[in-house]
C-alpha cells in the first residue's frame, strides 16, 4: 500500500469512528485473533493489523401490532411508575405518543414480566422481543421471536399463555431511539 492508499484508508477508518456510536478500533498483531484496542492505528504502520468495529444498529420495536391484539400494555411518563392498560392509538410526532383509553403517555410498552392468556390467533406480538411461551402440554420454552412459532391452536403443543421478558439483543423502544 503507497503512502497515499495508507491515507485515505487511515481516513476512512477514522471517518467510521466518527460517525458510528460505540465503534471502535481493533488490532491484531498476527492477523488472526482481532481485540479491541485502546491505541489508534497512525500512517507508519501496517495498515492490515487495524480494523474499525461498528457494533449493529439496534432496531427499533413496532408497538403497533399492540393495538391490534390489545394484550396488556403499561404505560409511564418521565420515571413514574408503569400502570396497566390497553393502546388505543399512537399518535407519531407528538411529545405523548401513546393514548390508551385514559390520556397520552411518553413510554408504552407490552404488559413485561406477566402471564398472558393466550386463545390462539396470529402472534400478538412486536418483533424483538424475549418471550417464554406455556404449552398446553405443560411445557416452557423461551424464543426470541414470535414467528418462530405457529401461534394458532393445534391441539396438545398449543400455546396456552406468553411472558414478554424484555428486549432482544440489539432491540430498543421507540422513546430510546435517536
Amino acid at each position: 500500500m503507497n503512502p497515499q492508499q495508507q491515507a485515505q484508508k487511515l481516513a476512512e477508518m477514522y471517518t467510521d469512528i466518527a460517525e458510528n456510536e460505540g465503534a471502535y478500533f481493533e488490532r491484531s498483531d498476527w492477523g488472526t485473533e482481532w481485540k479491541k484496542s485502546k491505541d489508534c492505528p497512525s500512517l507508519n504502520i501496517d495498515m492490515e493489523c487495524w480494523r474499525v468495529h461498528v457494533p449493529p444498529k439496534k432496531q427499533v420495536i413496532d408497538l403497533s401490532v399492540l393495538i391490534e391484539s390489545q394484550i396488556d400494555c403499561e404505560f409511564s411518563d418521565r420515571g413514574q411508575q408503569w400502570h396497566v392498560d390497553k393502546l388505543k392509538e399512537i399518535e407519531y410526532g407528538e411529545v405523548e405518543p401513546y393514548v390508551n383509553a385514559e390520556a397520552t403517555y411518553m413510554k408504552c410498552r407490552p404488559r413485561m414480566n406477566h402471564l398472558h392468556a393466550w386463545q390462539g390467533g396470529d402472534c400478538p406480538l412486536a418483533e424483538g422481543l424475549n418471550v417464554r411461551l406455556w404449552l398446553r402440554n405443560g411445557h416452557t420454552f423461551e424464543t426470541l421471536h414470535c414467528e418462530e412459532r405457529d401461534w394458532v391452536s393445534k391441539g396438545h403443543d398449543s400455546i396456552i399463555a406468553f411472558e414478554i421478558l424484555g428486549l432482544s439483543e440489539n432491540w430498543q423502544w421507540p422513546w430510546d431511539a435517536d
